[in-house]
Formats: structure tokens, sequence, C-alpha cells
């Protein structure tokens, strides 16, 4: 029997490397799968910062400019700025190569085809060819999870398809001939921790207890997806044969943890894909949902898993067991933890609760400033 560390970095070795090419409208959420460089300037050229008139630094000499031009957004600028000429220009356009400045327009008084230019500003008011990203700069880091701010970088330096790492597909299984007569619910949790880990679930239905269907499921299930995830089958029932069938088809990894709810779960490794074990108790499976596969499937599609904590007191003493590690479900209200716990086998002691206690193998009485992760 694993302690829950033990058995959490066990599921962690398992990681999905696997590269795939994405448009970047499909990009947020995935995760890169290599260093990006810009292959080019940011901007391209030198740009204006304002609405106003290119000119040299020679036409500061003149009394009167006259407008030769005009560039809008989007124009090229592949004319040249004469002697005693300027160039309108507007915000955000491409500027003359010999442009020296450009004075805004409401420095300047107009008349006719001319300008006068009244007030000076310590800037230059250009955007200078490379500013914002020099070109083969790295960009984004190997590994960075794209947000909307990767986007825009992605974006501005002109990529249009990126590589990112593919996305773990994850088999769902409920084992159980009994499933047939009652409201199956474990694969329907199941499938939304794969989905809140940003993975791919794929149910594969509800198989009978026979341990000849039960091992076929599993042989097909590992040639086509990553990690195979069973709810039903570990306890010591005549009929609970996962640890059996793992045993003779694959690797056994673990079998049992020291935890509660969750105990009989266990893992093995078949045509080297995971398999995971879970009871199939509604509660204890949601349990270990939160516990080891949501961490586990977040670190497959190679995504940082973090707890969101909060310290209450809670509303009587919880006393624990050496030794062992427990989840305790919780309802909180006013700044106080009101347990919620009411048997593994119903659902409603985990999804009326607002967090875990996470006792450790090291407490027996717990009570004040307790840290709660919210679920």
């Amino acid at each position: 029997m694993k302690t829950a560390d033990e058995v959490q970095n066990i599921l962690n070795g398992f990681t999905c490397n696997r590269e795939v090419s994405v448009e970047i409208y499909e990009s947020y959420g995935r995760v890169l799968f290599d260093d990006v460089y810009s292959k080019v300037d940011v901007p391209l050229c030198d740009k204006s910062t304002v609405d106003g008139y290119a000119i040299t630094n020679e036409g500061l000499n003149n009394d009167f400019l006259v407008i030769s031009d005009e560039i809008h957004a989007g124009d090229p600028a592949d004319m040249l700025i004469n002697p005693g000429k300027c160039i309108w220009v507007a915000t955000g356009s491409n500027i003359p190569k010999n442009t020296d400045r450009i004075i805004p327009f409401e420095n300047t008084i107009n008349s006719e085809n001319t300008i006068r230019i009244v007030k000076m500003t310590k800037n230059s008011n250009i955007f200078k060819k490379g500013t914002d990203i020099p070109k083969n700069t790295k960009v984004l880091d190997k590994n960075t999870l794209i947000d909307e701010k990767a986007i825009g970088i992605l974006a501005s330096i002109g990529m249009d398809k990126i590589n990112v790492y593919d996305t773990p597909k994850v088999a769902i299984l409920s084992v159980g001939s009994e499933l047939s007569e009652i409201n199956e619910v474990n694969s329907k949790t199941l499938t939304a921790i794969v989905r809140k880990a940003g993975c791919e679930p794929v149910f594969l239905g509800v198989v009978e207890d026979s341990i000849e269907k039960i091992t076929s499921a599993i042989k097909n299930a590992v040639l086509q997806y990553d990690i195979v995830v069973t709810s039903g089958g570990t306890s010591k029932g005549k009929k609970d044969y996962m640890f059996e069938i793992i045993s003779s088809i694959g690797d056994i990894l673990f079998h049992k943890v020291k935890s509660i709810p969750g105990m009989p779960i266990f893992a093995g490794k078949v045509s080297e894909k995971p398999i995971i074990c879970l009871p199939g108790n509604v509660a204890s499976c949601l349990v270990c949902g939160y516990a080891y596969l949501l961490p586990m499937f977040l670190n497959a599609a190679h995504k940082t898993f973090k707890r969101e904590l909060v310290t209450a007191d809670l509303s009587e003493e919880f006393n624990s067991e050496l030794g062992i590690k427990h989840y305790f479900p919780v309802k909180l209200k006013d700044g106080i933890a009101y347990p919620a716990f009411r048997g593994s086998n119903m659902i409603t002691s985990i999804a009326n609760a607002d967090g875990l206690v996470d006792v450790s193998e090291n407490e027996v009485k717990v009570r004040k400033n307790v840290k709660i992760w919210l679920i």
C-alpha cells in the first residue's frame, strides 16, 4: 500500500509528448511544444505614432512646408520627402525612409497645401522598426500555456499555426453488471474531471462483470488512448476482477493507497499505457478524481496543477487515523466548515461540498485553522 504522495508521483510519471500543429485561432489553452522565435521585426518598418506631418531635419529651417503627399494606414511609403516638402501621415501608417520626425497635426497651422510648425515635441513620434520585437528574438518559451496574451504575440509576428502538445485522450470504462439497472454516475463525473484538466474524454461504455469482456475492452482501449480510467471492480467482492485482469495483461504500479475515501484505488500499465482503477462508490470515485486524476491529467497535458486553498475552523473536531490521509468534504458557511460526508456511496457527500479538508498522515485531530481545498 502506497502513501498518497507516492501514488501521485507514480501517476505524474506519464505525459503525452506528441506534437501537433494547430491554427492560432484554436490554440487557446494549449501548451507550446517548442520555444518560439520571431522571424520578423515588429513593427516591420518605421511607423507614425500620431496623425501629422513627416519631415526631415532640414525642413525645420523652413518657415513653411508644402504638403506633397498623403500616407494612410496600410498604404505603402515608397516615396521620399523632398526639400521644402512634408508628407501627411496617419497614426500607425508607414513613413518615408528619410523621415526624421513627425510633427503632430495640432502643432501646425495649415494654409491650403502648406503648413507652418508652431510647436515642437521632444520625441520624434516615430515607432521604429523592431522596437516592439526585434527579429530573431525568443518571444515565448517551450511549455508556455497559451492564453490571450500569448496569442497576441504569435499574431504580431505573423504566425498562422503553432506547434503544441497533443491533447491527451482519456478512455473511461464503467465496470459492473448492476450498472445497467441504475443511473450510472461515475462516467459522467470522470468525464467532467478529464475536461476540467483540458484533456479529451472518451466514454467506452459499461462493461459487465466478465473477465473476458473487461480484458478485451482494456486491450482495445490501450491501443487507441493515452490513459484508461475504470470505475468499479476494485474491492474484494466475488466479481471484482480488475486487479486480477490488470495483473495478467500488464504490470501493477501500486495497489491501494493510504487515504480515505478511495483506499481501493490501484493502477497498472498495459502496453506502456497507464490504467487507473477507481472504486465504484460514487463519492469515493469523485474524490479520487479530484485528488489523484486531476493532477495526473494536467501533468500529462504539460499543465500545472494548483490547489485553491482557504483557511477555516471546523464546526467539530475531526479524528483521523495516524498514517492514513483523509480527504474530508465540507460545506462552508460564515467562515465555518461543516461536515458534508454522508457515505462513500452517496453522491451528495461530495456534490454538496465546497471543499476538501486534506488531513495528512501525521495528523490525528484537526479543528482550528484548517486548510480547505476548494473544489
